[in-house]
């Protein structure tokens, strides 16, 4: 009777997308007889779908191909053994987008896969975070009034689409910081001037055309963060101040500028 022989297929790896390798079998030379060698069988292997440059992750197992045997000598039977090819997911590089400073309302950072292969159908889940604020959206909206931006974190959590199965997500790169600033202010008209009579306070100066949802108020500089409303100019004449009007929307910008102010002499009675 014929002697039987151990063939075994050597496992393989693969990322999904390369090439599937070579499938190659061994067999221990020892198990044959005088003179015979493995150079008189010819085996053909395959991965089944493994055979697809395109085939998902998995494991795949290598066997004879059908009709696979093309030649082997005839004094042996051979007692094949599966090898296993394993397609590991394709690690995916990620380019965030520049949006690294926004206004309210505007869309957080985005993210996207730069090295995905045969148009799949494949996307970063992004989710935007911040302290105290707003979480999921990439929309965020000021809850307080503050008058620096406000940080948030744009975190890439996960993969989704119908071949995300086949990608993975890097260690590095996950998550970027962003800062949102209050959008610009709309719907005002800030004074062309002021005047007040001498003696008064700044408060009490009447606004030339000054309109909108929000506080008008006077202050040293941009970088206050009080007025000088309760300041008496120290004489009459013209003088440089500046304005800030605050909208009644905390979303949106205080806006300010530096407008003449006409001191009106105070007129007196004086009795001879």
């Amino acid at each position: 009777n014929p002697k039987s022989l151990n063939v075994g297929a050597y496992n393989q790896n693969k990322i999904y997308g390369d090439d599937t390798p070579t499938l190659t079998w061994y067999m221990d030379e020892s198990q044959l007889v005088g003179n015979d060698s493995a150079a008189e069988f010819d085996i053909e292997l395959t991965a089944g779908d493994g055979d697809d440059k395109y085939c998902n992750a998995g494991g795949y197992p290598i066997e004879i191909a059908t009709n696979g045997i093309k030649n082997q000598n005839a004094n042996y039977t051979i007692n094949y053994i599966n090898g296993t090819l394993k397609v590991n997911p394709l690690e995916v590089e990620i380019q965030w987008s520049s949006t690294t400073n926004i206004k309210v309302g505007d869309s957080g950072p985005s993210a996207t896969i730069t090295n995905s292969v045969n148009n799949d159908d494949c996307q970063v889940i992004v989710e935007y975070t911040e302290g105290t604020g707003p979480k999921g959206t990439d929309k965020p909206s000021w809850t307080i009034e503050l008058d620096e931006p406000q940080k948030f974190d744009a975190t890439i959590t996960g993969l989704e689409g119908d071949k995300k199965f086949n990608y993975m997500l890097p260690e590095d790169d996950l998550q970027i910081q962003y800062f949102v600033r209050r959008a610009d202010a709309t719907d005002y008209r800030m004074p062309e001037g002021a005047v007040m009579t001498y003696g008064q306070k700044l408060s009490e100066a009447r606004l030339i055309l000054a309109s909108g949802e929000g506080e008008f108020k006077f202050v040293e500089n941009r970088l206050s963060t009080g007025d000088i409303n309760d300041t008496v100019p120290d004489s009459a004449g013209k003088h440089t101040y500046m304005v800030k009007f605050i909208p009644d929307d905390i979303n949106e910008a205080p806006v300010f500028e530096e407008i003449a102010v006409m001191v009106r002499p105070k007129q007196i009675t004086v009795n001879a």
